[in-house]
């Protein structure tokens, strides 16, 4: 018999590809807003200095657009592509 993946498995295995995707200067974009959060900015609306990888930001912080947390956030597909 086939044994199947819990779901906390499948949940732990998505989350570790999301993040494998996301780099240091990756550009991250709200699914729900659209807003960018480019590392190199950083972000004065959350008080997040440049240079601050999307990875390294707190648990508080969510979307200055809409208040969506880093779970709405996919990489942008600019950043995709080179």
């Amino acid at each position: 018999m086939t044994e199947f993946a819990k779901a906390d498995e499948i949940f732990r295995r998505l989350d570790a590809e999301r993040k494998a995707r996301i780099h240091d200067d990756t550009s991250m974009q709200c699914k729900v807003c659209w807003y960018v959060y480019n590392p190199q900015e950083g972000c004065p609306e959350n008080q997040t200095p440049p240079g601050t990888p999307f990875l390294e930001l707190p648990e508080w912080w969510t979307c200055p657009g809409c208040g969506s947390d880093k779970n709405a956030f996919l990489p942008c597909e600019d950043d995709e592509e080179s």
